[in-house]
């Protein structure tokens, strides 16, 4: 099974922080937090609609809808490094706890949107997610707001739905997990866990996350 640190968060805790902090307020009405360490990372990161997404995961089940053809953020793919050059913009945060592995990302201001790399174990997640609160100490770079075939921020469930087909939802009324599983066979004839998921709150997409692994 894929276990992240950060799939462990309740769906009420989930609703109640999200209500508490406007999801994409400008960025001038947003506090700053100080990124100084893979734990100072992770603790903003899960106060944000992404880390709230990465949360809600289901994990890696064996079943599960799937979208009308493969998606994902920029080149990413979990059963190979990521090769696009936005990964080198990132400013990467480890830790020695389990593997090493921690976060990556960027930010910009403007849209209050971040990009944010997860490492853990055999497993990765690439999130694009609203922002509560500027990550001060992550590189500022332009940030993707879409996947590959064109499903973005802002877009209503049934937007989401026309371009990746019928999902599995989870949660309900202001917040809302749309999930696909994109698992695939590797080249041993073993599983290679994969889903692409979306988060939305008030009816409109707040983060998109393209994660799995072994």
């Amino acid at each position: 099974m894929i276990t992240s640190p950060l799939r462990n968060a309740a769906f009420v805790v989930l609703s109640l922080g999200l209500a508490s902090s406007p999801v994409g307020a400008a960025s001038g009405a947003q506090r700053s937090v100080a990124i100084s360490s893979c734990e100072t990372f992770r603790d903003w990161f899960a106060a944000q609609p992404g880390g709230k997404l990465v949360s809600l995961a289901p994990g890696n089940p064996s079943t599960g809808l799937r979208p009308l053809a493969f998606d994902s953020i920029l080149t990413y793919r979990w059963d190979t490094k990521p090769s696009d050059p936005a990964f080198k913009q990132m400013r990467f945060y480890r830790t020695n706890v389990g593997s090493g592995g921690c976060m990556a990302g960027y930010y910009v201001a403007t849209a209050s949107t971040a990009l944010i790399f997860l490492t853990y174990g055999t497993a990765t997640d690439l999130v694009i997610t609203k922002t509560t609160s500027i990550p001060s100490g992550l590189p500022t770079h332009p940030v993707p707001t879409a996947t590959k075939r064109g499903a973005t921020l802002g877009m209503s469930i049934a937007a989401v739905e026309k371009i990746e087909g019928s999902g599995t939802t989870y949660g309900k009324n202001a917040v809302v997990t749309l999930y696909y599983n994109q698992n695939v066979k590797d080249s041993y004839g073993g599983t290679l866990y994969g889903h692409l998921a979306f988060l939305f709150v008030g009816g409109k997409v707040a983060a998109i996350n393209a994660g799995g692994g072994h």
